[in-house]
């Protein structure tokens, strides 16, 4: 991993040098089409080791489809509350509640309605064995679906590995910005349209990055004391 890293810092000038050319029309349709044929439909019977490993499927489906996902409900047993049923749902599920919406002590505008009442779902059940089966889905939703070069926006999409995070860090401890970083994570990944970050991201996680070392430093103060 080190020597990984530091390869990457001693590259970081051609990269940032390095032009770019992409055809954006050709790179969505590559990668809509091999996504598509790599994650099958769901199906009733279809069969998973976790609750974790469905929802991961799920979701990489739903990239592949166009939309964001979430949980959603837990059925439990009413024997030892052990988990038996787990619910996956389309991020547009469901509306915004009225006590929200008509809150008279708003200050600010109110956040855009990102909900729409999709019913695009799975629901996976425990069976005696101990597997997880998809034991209902409905694939129909109720809006527009993101083309696959947005679709990595979307919230449950915009997901940080352990490489990313631990290249993130060195780059910003060796004092490069931001827009930078995000250059060098999109030619690691193989092109603006694989890297599943914004900008706004990768601004996000070091300033909690910062607050942490601030907050771990004051501790260590007061210790000392």
């Amino acid at each position: 991993m080190e020597d990984t890293l530091v390869q990457d810092l001693i590259e970081i000038k051609e990269v940032e040098d390095r032009p770019v050319f992409e055809d954006k029309g050709a790179r969505e349709y590559v990668i809509e089409q091999s996504m598509v044929a790599a994650i099958p439909e769901p199906y009733i019977g279809m069969e998973f080791k976790s609750p974790d490993d469905a929802q991961q499927y799920y979701n990489n489906y739903a990239r592949s489809k166009g939309f964001g996902t979430r949980k959603n409900r837990i059925s439990r047993s009413k024997i030892n509350k052990a988990m038996i049923a787990r619910e996956f749902v389309c991020s547009k599920e469901g509306l915004r509640a009225n006590k929200y919406v008509k809150r008279e002590d708003r200050v600010t505008v109110a956040p855009d309605e990102i909900r729409e009442g999709c019913k695009a779902m799975i629901l996976v059940s425990k069976k005696e064995e101990g597997k997880w089966i998809v034991s209902r889905f409905h694939t129909e939703h109720n809006h527009a679906l993101a083309s696959p070069m947005s679709t990595r926006f979307i919230r449950s999409h915009r997901t940080k590995t352990k490489v990313q995070k631990d290249l993130m860090d060195v780059l910003d401890d060796s004092g490069i910005r931001p827009s930078k970083i995000a250059s060098i994570l999109s030619h690691e990944s193989g092109g603006l349209g694989n890297l599943n970050m914004t900008e706004h991201d990768i601004f996000n996680y070091l300033s909690r990055k910062r607050q942490k070392q601030l907050e771990k430093g004051d501790a260590q103060i007061i210790c000392k004391i």
